[in-house]
């Protein structure tokens, strides 16, 4: 019998499945985490505000990256681009078109983010301004890392078909350049409404229970920091084989948004929880 070759050994793998279950459970568990938000906020007179609205037009853009990303298992994310019926150029396009949609659905999370600060806390005119202050930053921050997912190639095209002559930026050096800010701004989230929680009068014990509350509702930055470690866990030459080394830097890009939906309704669900 003839000794199979190391590119016919591993052509049978497959980690699409990891990514299917991934992606089914972040369908379920945002939609339910929303819904027990919505009816949380019916049940108080002040009913609906803008964080609320947000969170939900943030929803179809979370969905749909998740669909993204099952339509690249289909294409071959999870198999070596030596794999049967591998699309390595149809997985290119759908990876831009998750970057743009990605970079649409977080903004708007933290958006809803900032607005549920405001509602609480919008009263206090410096806390107000820094809220502001952190908006800009972050319709700033959306503005360039979606120019910079668009044109990282010239011409863009290159970017779904490396033949092409041309030149792309740098895979790392783009990385970095994005995640240090992305992680800046989750870290101000995670932050901003510290002060103002230590400022309330009431008990120690109340303050840090209420500072707990308000940290886990954006517990997402956990998230970024294992996509950040499963982006520089691929090899330098992993470039020859996107399909295979994307799988787990994907699955941590949808659950990033799915992530952070679940962790800032998780306020609303614990009040309907107090109240029931």
């Amino acid at each position: 019998m003839a000794a199979y070759t190391p590119i016919e050994e591993t052509a049978g793998q497959d980690r699409g499945p990891w990514v299917i279950g991934v992606a089914v459970g972040a369908i379920c568990f945002t939609a339910v985490a929303v819904a027990l938000r919505c009816w949380s906020r019916t049940l108080v007179k002040a009913g609906f505000w803008w964080d609320d609205w947000t969170i939900l037009i943030s929803l179809p853009f979370t969905w749909a990256l998740i669909g993204l990303e099952l339509g690249w298992v289909s294409a071959g994310l999870g198999r070596h681009i030596w794999a049967p019926n591998v699309q390595p150029q149809l997985g290119l396009i759908i990876l831009f078109a998750s970057e743009v949609v990605y970079d649409t659905s977080i903004t708007i999370i933290r958006m809803s983010v900032l607005l549920f600060y405001h509602r609480i806390f919008g009263k206090d005119n410096r806390f107000r301004i820094a809220l502001w202050i952190t908006m800009a930053i972050l319709v700033a921050w959306y503005i360039a890392i979606t120019a910079l997912a668009v044109f990282q190639c010239s011409p863009v095209q290159k970017q779904f078909d490396y033949t092409i002559p041309g030149h792309c930026l740098s895979f790392y050096g783009t990385f970095i350049g994005v995640t240090a800010p992305n992680f800046f701004i989750d870290v101000v989230l995670l932050l901003l409404p510290v002060p103002m929680l230590w400022n309330l009068k009431i008990k120690k014990t109340k303050k840090f229970a209420l500072t707990a509350n308000f940290l886990l509702g954006y517990c997402v930055i956990v998230v970024t920091i294992l996509r950040l470690k499963a982006i520089l866990s691929v090899p330098s030459d992993g470039i020859d084989d996107v399909p295979w080394n994307s799988t787990t830097p994907s699955i941590m890009f949808m659950l990033e948004p799915a992530v952070a939906t679940v962790s800032i309704c998780l306020p609303a669900i614990s009040a309907l929880v107090t109240r029931g």
